[in-house]
């Protein structure tokens, strides 16, 4: 045993100094590391704003460790871009001369990468781009391609409009905070515009609102969220990340044309205001879409879809609807607790009447994922008879079928399981009135018609011909002498351009 003893002492220090003696080194000029990608694509920013931090990976594939001689973006200190290495920050883009980078066989490192958005006086979305650049010891090179873009705004601030004010070109308006329209003021909105408000940020309007796009120039209302919010997802798809519209009582004269209004919290509110939106899309809210009281509302050729809350809740006042698709699915997130549906309309409480004069849709669609979409309230008595005018006219009805209904012509959006052939209806009723489906991976949705629909063909044709003969893709509705309901007129594969 005395002999065995110092033969297994020599055996292992022998062993741990292999463990920790130096590890060898590629000198191939070959042995070059992989990236994980070939191009790194950073979010979308304000300019003077940064991106969020974005990563990939750099792997050494070979058997042999690698040293790292240089880690530089191909711009140096003229870029954008901010590169850390494994816990080392690149000050200038270059790696430091007395850095010492190393990648064992097999092993890999994180690299991070985010940049400021250069200020810019160009009206459009510019494109950067740089290079970021590996080199081994050995001479081995690889590199990642580093693409962002910047967008220039106007920003408002405190903005009270007293007077008349016209937002118009294509470099888009940031609302830091609410921009407010005063009694007798009128703002208007020209083709084209795009207003971007920051979280939490509403128009509200006391005086008139002049939002008047075209088909190929719409005006946008939106977040100024123009980043992701996690990969191959942008904010601009997720509600809740700013208010509303807000009209307020004496508000009168209001024009939404051509608009496109998404992405927020509370999408339009009127108090007893009046109010026109004709060819537009309402779209995308955690609360309600159209919330009106005692307002004397229109709308045309419109869509209202994708709601936490009601699509439209109408109390009291007057309401007409031509040709919508009204659709209540709910969004990615919401925080309404109590049901919802397409459309509520009612004429108050019994202790807080609200007249309801007119409530009339004609050639729409009303459904959504409930079992019934559309709930009217009548609050009046024998002894009191509030007003509750209401009628549907040759509309898809997601509701149960009633004689009680004041109705002309309509369908009913209602697949019954138990009833005689239904199951043909299953695929194209409710939300399968549409095609094509969701799509949950990028949160878009397509209310255009599948061409099982009940909707199809089944319009008024003389309504048709006297508000709206295109649809709101400007797609005309009377090329075979039959319209569709909604606002979308349905146009076959081979008709499509």
């Amino acid at each position: 045993m005395s002999k065995i003893a110092p033969l297994l002492s020599l055996f292992l220090i022998v062993v741990i100094s292999g463990c920790f003696g130096d590890e060898e080194f590629s000198t191939s000029p070959t042995d070059s590391l992989t990236l994980s990608s070939d191009t790194l694509s950073l979010d979308t920013v304000i300019s003077g704003e940064s991106t969020t931090t974005y990563k990939f990976w750099a792997y050494n594939p070979h058997k042999k460790a690698v040293r790292l001689r240089q880690i530089q973006l191909e711009k140096g200190t003229g870029s954008p871009f901010r590169v850390n290495v494994d816990g080392m920050f690149l000050p200038g883009g270059t790696l430091p001369p007395d850095a010492n980078i190393e990648v064992s066989g097999g092993d890999s490192i994180r690299v991070f990468v985010e940049m400021t958005a250069p200020k810019t006086e160009s009206d459009s979305l510019i494109k950067i781009e740089d290079k970021l650049i590996f080199t081994t010891e050995s001479g081995a090179s690889s590199k990642i391609v580093l693409t962002a873009a910047a967008q220039d705004v106007i920003t408002l601030k405190g903005v009270i409009v007293s007077d008349t004010l016209t937002l118009s070109g294509s470099k888009p308006y940031r609302i830091l905070d609410s921009l407010y329209v005063a009694p007798g003021a009128t703002l208007r909105v020209a083709p084209g515009t795009t207003l971007l408000f920051h979280a939490r940020t509403s128009l509200k309007v006391a005086g008139k609102l002049l939002a008047e796009g075209t088909q190929d120039k719409p005006v946008t209302f939106r977040c100024d969220r123009l980043d992701l919010m996690f990969e191959n997802q942008p904010y601009d798809r997720v509600p809740g990340n700013w208010g509303g519209l807000v009209f307020v009582e004496g508000s009168v004269g209001n024009r939404l044309t051509y608009c496109d209004i998404h992405g927020g919290t509370s999408a339009i509110k009127a108090t007893k205001a009046e109010l026109r939106i004709e060819n537009s899309s309402v779209h995308n809210f955690v609360e309600h879409l159209v919330e009106s009281i005692d307002s004397d509302i229109y709308i045309g050729n419109s869509e209202v879809t994708v709601s936490g809350g009601d699509c439209m809740i109408i109390t009291g006042g007057s309401l007409m609807a031509v040709h919508c698709t009204i659709v209540r699915c709910m969004p990615i997130m919401t925080y309404m607790t109590e049901p919802a549906v397409a459309l509520r309309f009612s004429n108050g409480k019994p202790d807080d009447k609200h007249p309801l004069t007119l409530c009339d849709f004609y050639n729409c669609i009303i459904t959504g994922s409930e079992d019934d979409d559309i709930m009217g309230e009548d609050c009046s008595t024998t002894d009191d008879l509030t007003a509750f005018n209401y009628h549907f006219h040759s509309c898809l009805l997601n509701t149960p079928e009633s004689e009680d209904i004041s109705q002309e012509g309509c369908l009913w959006d209602k697949y019954k399981p138990d009833a005689p052939g239904s199951e043909k209806d299953e695929d194209s009723s409710r939300l399968h009135n549409f095609d094509p489906l969701f799509n949950e991976g990028k949160l878009i949705w397509d209310f255009t018609l599948n061409p099982k629909s009940k909707a199809v063909g089944s319009a008024d044709a003389t309504v048709t011909w006297q508000t709206y003969p295109n649809d709101r893709n400007g797609h005309s509705r009377m090329t075979d002498s039959k319209s569709d309901m909604g606002c979308y007129e349905y146009i076959s594969p081979e008709n499509k351009q």
